[in-house]
């Protein structure tokens, strides 16, 4: 958990953003199965134009979602809404990206909550509630009940 946090300040902190040292620092901290570690790793590969590989980024989103990471939602969000390795897909992408909003609020890039108005607008009314139904399924699939929306 140390590692994660350490590779989450090296990545996002502006006054000390190190791509190369958070992603090493993540890396080694998931390796012991870290969500954050993964999930800020799966951030670097996804973002980071210097160490892009949507292909791993979408693997390690995955898992680190699966244990309810932030970064790791708002990677997969990302990766549906562009439809980048993975099928595009609005609903889905709106059901990460809220996610990882509740959990984060602003997002600390320059996207910020961008992704999600924008996925939020591709979306009728029929999708919206779809998704919010599917948020609904993975968060009880999860055994996840602080979330609120």
């Amino acid at each position: 958990m140390a590692l994660g946090l350490l590779a989450a300040i090296a990545y996002f902190d502006p006054e000390s953003a190190d791509t190369d040292k958070a992603l090493a620092l993540a890396v080694r901290s998931a390796k012991g199965d870290s969500a954050l570690g993964m999930g800020v790793q799966a951030f670097v590969l996804a973002f980071s134009p210097e160490h892009r590989n949507d292909v791993e980024a979408e693997k390690l989103a995955r898992q680190a979602a699966g244990q309810a990471d932030e970064h790791g939602f708002y990677v997969l969000g990302w990766l549906y809404l562009e439809g980048r390795v993975v099928e595009k897909n609005p609903p889905l992408a709106w059901v990460y990206l809220s996610l990882a909003a509740e959990r984060l609020g602003e997002v600390e890039t320059d996207k910020g909550d961008q992704l999600l108005h924008r996925a939020n607008k591709l979306l009728s009314a029929r999708e919206r509630e779809k998704a919010r139904k599917l948020r609904a399924d993975i968060l009880s699939d999860w055994g996840l009940t602080a979330y609120s929306k």
